[in-house]
């Protein structure tokens, strides 16, 4: 599984790419080491991203920018957005406030219609 995380392309990793390769309780269980290793890093449902070591913490933090995580994210979700919604993206992204330091990209309104 570490090996299919670390070949794929792109950093975002959606959990239902790799649904084939296990059970969902051994994939529930697998991610959530990866999380708690530092491999992975959940940003949502199903939505995880691969990490690389800050170089100055020396902490796990996400392998490419907010804009282009949340780019790939919507481009695997075939979620169509134009250059007008593509710069909301920043907008509507959160950084970190909590004590778990857990950031979330939260999707517009106008981006629901082409998810149903």
């Amino acid at each position: 599984m570490r090996r299919s995380i670390a070949n794929r392309p792109g950093t975002v990793i959606l959990r239902s790419e790799l649904a084939d390769m296990a059970s969902p309780t051994q994939l529930s269980r697998i991610l959530s080491r990866f999380v708690d290793e530092g491999r992975l890093i959940r940003v949502g449902k199903g939505v995880y991203v691969k990490t690389r070591t800050n170089r100055f913490t020396g902490r796990p933090s996400p392998a490419g920018t907010l804009e282009s995580i949340a780019a790939e994210v919507f481009d695997k979700l075939k979620i169509q957005f134009g250059q007008e919604s593509y710069s909301r993206i920043t907008m509507l992204a959160r950084p970190p406030r909590s004590p778990c330091g857990r950031w979330s990209i939260r999707v517009g309104v106008e981006f629901l219609g082409v998810l149903r």
